[in-house]
């Protein structure tokens, strides 16, 4: 009797142990991807990407050395004193520091200002300067920047030629805007070819 026991299992045991193991269920979910990592900033030992070098004009000498600055590509010319760039694919609004003027084709001047910062940035790539004595931002939300072509300081060059008034600002380049609002007034140029201000 033990030995028919004994058999029984073991017929058992041997059957469970050749036997094709059950295949699990087939799923139809569909795996969610991995989630997008944060990428890492760069190691002191990995290369950054440089400081932008600024060309050789005089005018730039009133900007800091140590203003942070980037490279961007202009993508639109909005009106006088505002552009849209893009910086590694992002889209940003940037509104001249220290300068205003003429904005729409119903202010005097306002579409030849449009035009002549079309010429000096239109589809330039430029450096932006931020001055630290002044705002980042303006209350909606644009970049307020120094704009630099390679050969032009554009800010300085409205000014110059007398497409722009100047924007009360702390930043560093005002005496030197001063000098050329007041140059262009003397001079009858630009918005005040025709009707020089007092």
């Amino acid at each position: 009797m033990l030995r028919f026991i004994l058999l029984a299992c073991l017929a058992v045991c041997l059957t469970a142990c050749t036997s094709s193991p059950t295949p699990p269920p087939t799923s139809t979910h569909t795996p969610s991807p991995i989630p997008a990592t944060k990428t890492p900033e760069p190691s002191p030992t990995e290369p950054v990407t440089p400081t932008p070098t600024l060309p050789a004009i005089p005018e730039l000498d009133c900007i800091l050395p140590d203003s942070p600055r980037q490279t961007a590509r202009v993508i639109a010319v909005i009106d006088g004193d505002t552009i849209d760039v893009s910086i590694k694919g992002l889209v940003f609004r940037v509104r001249y520091l220290g300068i205003d003027t003429p904005e729409t084709p119903d202010d005097r001047f306002g579409p030849e200002a449009t035009t002549r910062n079309r010429e000096l940035a239109g589809g330039e790539i430029v450096t932006m300067i931020r001055d630290p004595n002044d705002e980042d931002v303006d209350i909606y939300g644009r970049m307020l920047r120094y704009i630099i072509t390679d050969d032009a300081f554009v800010n300085l060059q409205l000014v110059r030629e007398g497409f722009a008034f100047l924007y009360p600002s702390g930043h560093t380049c005002g005496p030197e805007f001063l000098q050329a609002y007041d140059a262009a007034r003397a001079d009858a140029v630009g918005l005040f070819a025709h009707t020089p201000l007092p």
